[in-house]
């Protein structure tokens, strides 16, 4: 379950790497990272729920700092 936590954060880190906001972000996936750790320890299902809003949170965070502005910066230019 770490292994798969630090994986993913390392996954995120890298697809954001152009973006301004990657250091917030990375300590964002960091804590809830540390979070499922802690958690390892009680139910599986108590994981699973976990690690699945951690996923659902991280991508709704990419696509709002990496999508949303290159979206909003090439509709600017399309109506110059």
């Amino acid at each position: 379950m770490y292994q798969l936590t630090t994986s993913f954060r390392l996954w995120v880190a890298s697809a954001i790497n152009e973006s301004k906001e990657q250091e917030r972000l990375v300590v964002v996936v960091v804590v809830v990272e540390v979070e499922v750790v802690e958690v390892v320890e009680v139910e599986v299902v108590v994981v699973v729920v976990v690690v699945v809003v951690v996923v659902v949170v991280v991508v709704v965070v990419v696509v709002v700092v990496v999508v949303v502005p290159r979206t909003l910066s090439m509709f600017i230019i399309f109506l110059k």
